[in-house]
């Protein structure tokens, strides 16, 4: 039997991940980065969310006029998971502009929604941290126009669950995220 001494199995695997953590890290030197004139509601290639950002404060907080189950996310036709349901103490804070298109963030849709997925159980998309706390994989977004009313959702992948900021990159395109099932869900408005 020829087996590898341990310190030759330590430095390749050492090696290995020397070579992971590269290609990730500079995997962000390819990408691309929000274009200054992108067309309303398209941004299309893979760009870093956060160049979407905006400053919350700056638009109203919104919430559903009424309570519902919001359609199941999908992406170019693709059902992508189950979702809670939205509820009207849910407040709505809009994250990110792309074109005329807003983003929609809620914390207290997203911590109902994390709980939701461990429910769900194993490989459900979340997990309970050490420090007893729910992680998504994904943190979820409603995309809505200026009248607020909602067109489809937008997920996004945790800062806390991924290796380096270019594994946030996405598409951000929204044309592949909407979904006529959001025509007859309650519109989202101002909340006093």
């Amino acid at each position: 039997m020829n087996l590898v001494p341990t310190w030759q199995l330590a430095a390749r695997t050492l090696a290995a991940c020397t070579v992971i953590v590269l290609v990730a890290g500079c995997s962000a030197a390819y990408q691309l980065h929000a274009p200054a004139g992108v067309l309303v509601g398209e941004a299309p290639g893979l760009h870093d969310p956060e160049a979407f950002s905006v400053d919350s404060r700056e638009y109203r907080v919104l919430g559903a006029t009424a309570d519902f189950q919001p359609p199941k996310p999908q992406y170019r036709g693709i059902v992508l998971g189950p979702v809670a349901r939205i509820q009207m103490t849910d407040r709505w804070l809009t994250t990110h502009k792309i074109g005329e298109t807003l983003v929609l963030h809620s914390s207290e849709f997203q911590r109902r929604q994390c709980e939701f997925l461990i429910n769900q159980g194993k490989n459900s998309g979340a997990v309970t941290s050490l420090r007893g706390t729910c992680q998504a994989d994904y943190l979820y977004y409603i995309v809505t126009g200026s009248t607020g009313k909602a067109s489809g959702w937008l997920r996004l992948k945790n800062p806390e669950r991924v290796l380096s900021r270019s594994d946030r990159f996405t598409n951000m395109s929204v044309a592949p995220r909407l979904d006529s099932a959001w025509e007859n869900m309650p519109p989202f408005g101002p909340v006093s």
